[in-house]
């Protein structure tokens, strides 16, 4: 960078990228897309023995794994709950897989789920978010039932991606026939699964 040249916000990223140490990027990369990769492609498991900066995950505190316990299990009440809403469940479980905010999931597109990656802009970057190989299928699966032969795979009657504060109201809806605390429940709490 030269002296006394004014960067533009839309620079930024790539300004601070030219001081991130290689190792650091690498490190990010192995331990979250390439974590991410593994999860859903269990059969190239044989990759991470190539990864220097890899770490396998810590094993959870008692108390930790038995609260991971109840809201893995308080997540499969609700996907039951939601069985005779394919596309509710659908992108609950899209959410927990990939991690996206409940605002991007108009980036969820069937081009998406064939190539197994979503390229997600928002907020001035672009980010990559892996598909697991299982979602992939049954989101091409689910699309198809309903004729979507491109672009987002999540709509409304319109033709437009689902509002989040819909996907709210769908989601706490579902606590009552799930048994699950209404204030337990918001999307955002998925990404974290």
């Amino acid at each position: 960078l030269k002296k006394n040249i004014k960067i533009s916000k839309k620079d930024i990223p790539a300004a601070t990228q030219l001081f991130t140490p290689d190792w650091i990027v690498r490190y990010m990369v192995e331990n979250s897309l390439g974590r991410l990769w593994i999860e859903g492609h269990p059969d190239h498991e044989s990759l991470k023995s190539n990864w220097k900066y890899y770490l396998e995950e810590a094993e959870q505190e008692p108390e930790v794994q038995t609260k991971l316990a109840e809201i893995r299990a308080e997540y499969e009440k609700l996907l039951q709950a939601a069985k005779n809403d394919r596309r509710l469940a659908l992108l609950m479980q899209t959410i927990a897989a990939t991690g996206i905010r409940v605002s991007e999931h108009r980036f969820i597109t069937v081009e998406a789920a064939r190539k197994g990656k979503a390229e997600v802009r928002c907020k001035g970057k672009v980010r990559t978010i892996l598909l697991p190989q299982k979602l992939c299928k049954a989101l091409l699966t689910f699309a198809k039932s309903l004729g979507i032969l491109s672009g987002s795979i999540f709509i409304a009657r319109s033709g437009k991606p689902l509002d989040r504060s819909r996907i709210w109201a769908e989601m706490k809806k579902l606590c009552e026939t799930a048994g699950v605390l209404a204030e337990k429940v918001f999307p955002h709490n998925l990404r974290h699964l």
